[in-house]
Order: C-alpha cells, then sequence, then structure tokens
C-alpha cells in the first residue's frame, strides 16, 4: 500500500439526522457528472450512507461486485467512493476507456446514487484528467443532503501524486477548487 494512498479528502460537515426532505441538492453542471443519478429512496429521520473503498492495488474479481450486493441489502440513501476505482496509471485512452467502462458496469445494478470521486489512480496524469472530464465532469464538487453538506475535493488538483508539488494538467486547477 502507497503512503499516499487516499489522495482525496471527503469531507463530512454536520450529522446525519435530517428533516423530512429525502432530496439531494447539487450544484449540477450542464454536462457529464460524477454521480449515477439523484433518485433517493429513503425514509424519513435518520439516513444511511456508504463509504466505498479504493479497489486498486490488487483487487480481487467479484469482492466489489459482491459489495454492490450487499449495499443493494442495507437500502443507503447513497454510496460514495474514496476514489481508486480504476487501476489507472497509464496514457493510453482505450485502456483508460476499457477500464472506467468495467467499473461502471459494476456500479451500474446499484439503485441508490454512487458518487464518483477521483483518486490517484484515476486522475493521475494529463490523459486520465482529461478522460475523468469526459466521462464525469467537475472532479470536486458538493451536494447537500438533509441538510448535511458533503465536499468532495480532488488533492491530485494541489500535488500529484507523482508529480509532487505540481497539480495534475489536463482538468481542473487548484484555484478553481
Amino acid at each position: 500500500m502507497k503512503p499516499r494512498h487516499l489522495v482525496l479528502s471527503l469531507l463530512l460537515c454536520a450529522a446525519c439526522a435530517g428533516g423530512p426532505t429525502a432530496r439531494l441538492e447539487v450544484d449540477a453542471p450542464d454536462a457529464a457528472t460524477p454521480w449515477t443519478h439523484l433518485d433517493v429512496a429513503d425514509e424519513a429521520g435518520d439516513f444511511r450512507f456508504a463509504i466505498v473503498s479504493d479497489r486498486t492495488g490488487g483487487h480481487r474479481d467479484g469482492v466489489f461486485a459482491r459489495a454492490i450486493e450487499v449495499l443493494q441489502l442495507i437500502h443507503p440513501a447513497f454510496v460514495v467512493s474514496v476514489g481508486d476505482l480504476i487501476e489507472g496509471e497509464v496514457t493510453d485512452e482505450v485502456e483508460i476507456d476499457a477500464m472506467w467502462t468495467g467499473f461502471e458496469a459494476l456500479v451500474e445494478p446499484l439503485e441508490a446514487p454512487f458518487f464518483y470521486v477521483p483518486g490517484n489512480h484515476d486522475y493521475s496524469n494529463p490523459t486520465m484528467a482529461r478522460e475523468w472530464t469526459r466521462r464525469f465532469g467537475p472532479s470536486f464538487y458538493r451536494f447537500e443532503y438533509r441538510d448535511v453538506l458533503f465536499l468532495v475535493l480532488n488533492s491530485e488538483l494541489f500535488s500529484g501524486y507523482y508529480t509532487p508539488g505540481e497539480p495534475v494538467p489536463g482538468g481542473a486547477t487548484s484555484e478553481e477548487q
């Protein structure tokens, strides 16, 4: 496991108790979005959400698919990733596309909204940054659910894992974030 394994911060600001509304509120871009959908099937009162971990560095076939099956059983309001969803670290556009297509197929059965978050394996070079932007739109964003603010940040915009001190070019900038 690499020392800077998790290169993205997900800041949860507030408690997980909410009011009567069961609606996700986002500043939606006009094009691609880093979430699967915003249709929440949740009950009134407290809510559950799930965080799924990094699946790079020797992931085993079937484990993530099984996790999706289990998530279906617990019915979270939504699911947030921590990034590093694909092996990445390549510049071949066809290979990158195949990795993302494979991952999206794993997430497709999930009924709850899934929020994509970039990790260094997903956003490690200009080619991958451009593909992220094409496929998912912003690499940082915020959303609200029941008066709880969730901030998704892309640390690769401050200092790339493979280019310490320099942001990964090809997508947004740290100033924009």
